[in-house]
C-alpha cells in the first residue's frame, strides 16, 4: 500500500484485486469502463484508493445479499399471503371470485414474484422487467373488470399483497444482515416494482 499525494492510501491492481476478491483482469476492465476511480502513475500502474475499493466491496456484498433475499422472498411472502387470505376471506376481491377465477389470479401473482425476484438480485435488464410489470398491472385490470369488480377493491387487493411482500422483505434473515442503508434500498426496490404494478392497474381502469 502507498499513499497519494492527497494522502489517499493507494492500493495496487493486485491487492485491490485481492481484496474484492476477483481476478486482476476483472477489476482491470472495471477501471477501464469507469465502474470504479483509478489514478495511473507516471510509469503508467494503476493505483486504486482504498476508499475505492471499500465502496465497491460493499456494494458487491449487497448485490449478494440481494439476490439471497429475492431467493427467498417468494416463498415467504406468498405464505403470508395465504395466511392473510385465511383471516379475511370475506374480502370483496375474495368473495367474488369462483375457484377459476382465483386459480388464475394465483397464476398471475407467482409470475409477478418472479419477476420480482429477478427485479430484487440487481443482475437482470430492469427496464424489461418493469415494461413486464406494468403489462401484468394491464392483465390484472382486465381480468378483474370482466368479473365486474370495483377499482376500490381491485386497488385493495394489490395493496394487500404489496403490503405481504414488503413485511415478508424486512422479516428475512438476509435482510436483517442488511445495514439500515441496505435495507432502505432493498424495500423502496420493491415497493418501486410493486407501485409499477398499481399504477398500470389504476391506468387501466381509468381507460
Amino acid at each position: 500500500m502507498v499513499e497519494g499525494r492527497t494522502g489517499q492510501q493507494l492500493l495496487t491492481l493486485r491487492a485491490a484485486a485481492d481484496r474484492l476478491n476477483v481476478h486482476p483482469a476483472t477489476l482491470r476492465r472495471w477501471a477501464d469502463n469507469g465502474d470504479i476511480l483509478v489514478m495511473v502513475t507516471p510509469g503508467g500502474h494503476r493505483r486504486f484508493p482504498i476508499s475505492e475499493i471499500e465502496r465497491l466491496a460493499g456494494e458487491r456484498e449487497l448485490d449478494d445479499t440481494s439476490e439471497e433475499v429475492g431467493a427467498h422472498l417468494v416463498e415467504v411472502a406468498m405464505s403470508r399471503a395465504r395466511e392473510g387470505i385465511a383471516e379475511h376471506p370475506n374480502r370483496a376481491w375474495i368473495r367474488e371470485l369462483n375457484e377459476g377465477e382465483r386459480a388464475h389470479m394465483r397464476a398471475m401473482g407467482r409470475h409477478v414474484m418472479t419477476l420480482l425476484e429477478k427485479f430484487v438480485a440487481m443482475h437482470n435488464d430492469e427496464a424489461e422487467l418493469i415494461a413486464e410489470a406494468e403489462s401484468m398491472g394491464r392483465e390484472y385490470a382486465d381480468s378483474t373488470k370482466e368479473v365486474g369488480m370495483a377499482l376500490p377493491d381491485v386497488l385493495q387487493a394489490v395493496t394487500f399483497f404489496r403490503d405481504s411482500i414488503l413485511d415478508a422483505a424486512v422479516s428475512l434473515p438476509e435482510a436483517q444482515r442488511m445495514d439500515g442503508e441496505g435495507r432502505r434500498r432493498l424495500l423502496r426496490r420493491i415497493n418501486s416494482f410493486l407501485n409499477t404494478i398499481l399504477l398500470s392497474v389504476a391506468k387501466d381502469f381509468e381507460a
